[in-house]
């Protein structure tokens, strides 16, 4: 099995919330890996600023402008302070390791080349419809679903005081379990198992901080899109973090 080092979370123009970034600081201290932060300038978007006449909405006095290219510049280098003060901020509150850099390129290219075989990457749930339907997110989420990296899913909700490790397996020879006894151990947590192979409506939604999961680990087939769509709707009804393992490890 490989030993993971670092929990990989990018950011990008069209998404920031503190939220899922306290999320993750809190998972890289559970997993124990160094938390490495990426803010993406995406040059396709200082492009097209420079476009003559291209226009945008603003929300905050409901008109239209011409774009200012020196301003966009500005907010972008902006947004990058805020991420990395947010990331040493909080990861020094909770003593994890961590480091950040700011890269320009493509979301999904960027990610693809700072990722590693012994990183975890992060995709949390969109914050709303429109970033769901913005470019750096589809590119972000397309290249998270086509890797063969282990993944970890975060929901836009998550529900504080569970106790348990739970991996999630249809056989008893699956990754999950043995990654699930190893981290319950080290947290001196409970790690159990939920077979996979009972219909959903049988399962149950734990009450008790006792019963409810801190964290959920499966597996996954790397680039099956369906199966991925139904690890996002999971942690949204868990509202726990789920990592999901590559079922084949890669050792390169």
């Amino acid at each position: 099995m490989i030993t993971y080092s670092r929990l990989v979370f990018g950011f990008h123009q069209a998404a920031f919330n503190t939220a899922i970034v306290r999320q993750t600081v809190e998972a890289a201290g559970l997993l124990d890996l160094e938390l490495h932060g990426i803010y993406v300038r995406d040059p396709e978007l200082m492009g097209a600023a420079r476009l003559s006449g291209l226009r945008e909405y603003r929300l905050l006095g409901n008109r239209v402008e011409t774009m200012d290219i020196g301003s966009l510049a500005d907010s972008i280098e902006a947004a990058a302070r805020r991420a990395r003060d947010l990331v040493e901020t909080e990861a020094a509150h909770r003593k994890v390791r961590s480091r950040f850099e700011v890269l320009t390129s493509a979301v999904g290219e960027a990610i693809q080349a700072a990722a590693k075989a012994s990183d975890i990457v992060v995709l949390s749930q969109p914050d709303s419809a429109l970033e769901r339907s913005s470019e750096p997110y589809r590119q972000f989420s397309q290249a998270v679903r086509g890797s063969r990296s282990a993944v970890l899913l975060l929901p836009r909700r998550s529900r504080s005081g569970g106790e348990r490790i739970l991996a999630l397996a249809r056989t008893p020879d699956e990754r999950s379990i043995s990654v699930a006894r190893q981290i319950a151990e080290r947290v001196h947590g409970r790690a159990s198992v939920e077979d996979l192979s009972v219909p959903q409506h049988m399962r149950h939604s734990a009450q008790k901080p006792s019963e409810r999961e801190r964290l959920v680990i499966a597996t996954r087939e790397p680039g099956n899109g369906t199966l991925f769509s139904q690890w996002l709707d999971l942690i949204g009804e868990r509202q726990a973090p789920v990592l999901l393992l590559p079922s084949e490890p890669d050792t390169d």
